[in-house]
């Protein structure tokens, strides 16, 4: 599997796989495959690393992995289109210590939440994503890789933990914030179509989705990246300079348009946010 060196790293696997073997394994550290390996870290089997040179390699390091395993595993893969290609695998045993609410779930939502989790890691911006991408770089340069490795495969474990902590154990709470988040869409959406009217205030928007302002303030800022106001007079700012582009209105009048009450502060936030005086728009016009 060939992947763009610009491209983010992709997720080959992310599922439980069922060990053969009916006792525990002493020593997976000893399994090799040409120069691919396993790196066990002393903890008995309970989360190990696998690393190869390629996707084939990964897959028959980890096929042969199998028959020395002796219950569940989550397998998670990842890979960029150089080496290293890693597969870090947890024990359910391991997983079932820290969050003991796994043992409730039935296995077809135990898939729904890995699903999610694979969605994750193929994010640009996740956490998963932005450490993989430091460790790739640095590991074939690094002095101690066995260290650098561990380093990184317990703190990947750790991250891979609070992650499925929430999923499990908060799936309720996130249901709910889906929803508070589409009402917020639904109520910037009337704003935004309204743009040539007042804009209501972030307390009126909060009482519109039934919240209180932090909240909502809160909310939106993690859903769109800035404050309520920052994100309307921005698309007031966008509408206004294609209002100046049709050279058909004045300053005065476009400003008044989008619901400013004063030209001169106008003039000041449009130049701040296109670095031109909206004048210069209906010049060229």
């Amino acid at each position: 599997m060939m992947h763009d060196d610009k491209k983010i790293p992709v997720l080959s696997r992310c599922q439980i796989v069922t060990g053969t073997s009916d006792k525990i394994f002493d020593n997976i550290n000893s399994i090799v495959l040409g120069k691919s390996k396993i790196y066990d870290f002393g903890s008995n089997s309970s989360f190990f690393c696998t690393i190869a040179n390629n996707t084939d390699e990964l897959k028959l390091l980890s096929s042969k992995l199998i028959n020395y395993l002796f219950e569940d595993y989550v397998f998670i893969d990842i890979c960029k289109n150089s080496a290293p290609y890693l597969c870090i695998g947890i024990s359910s045993t391991y997983l079932k210590s820290y969050i003991p609410t796994i043992c409730d779930l039935k296995d077809e939502a135990f898939e729904e939440i890995l699903k999610k989790i694979k969605i994750e890691f193929t994010s640009n911006f996740s956490l998963f994503t932005t450490k993989y991408l430091e460790f790739h770089k640095d590991y074939n340069s690094s002095t101690f890789k066995s260290l650098f490795l561990q380093s990184y495969c317990s703190q990947f474990i750790c991250d891979f933990l609070k992650y499925l902590d929430v999923e499990v154990n908060d799936n309720e709470g996130i249901k709910i914030q889906s929803l508070e988040i589409k009402k917020i869409k639904e109520i910037l959406q009337k704003v935004i179509s309204e743009l040539y009217k007042t804009s209501p205030t972030v307390q009126q928007m909060a009482s519109m989705a039934d919240m209180s302002v932090s909240k909502f303030k809160i909310l939106f800022n993690n859903e769109f990246g800035e404050s309520p106001h920052q994100h309307i007079l921005g698309k007031k700012l966008i509408l206004a300079r294609e209002l100046l582009q049709t050279g058909s209105y004045s300053v005065s009048q476009v400003s008044y348009k989008v619901g400013f009450n004063h030209p001169s502060g106008f003039t000041r936030l449009f130049k701040h946010k296109f670095q031109c005086p909206p004048s210069e728009l209906i010049s060229k016009n």
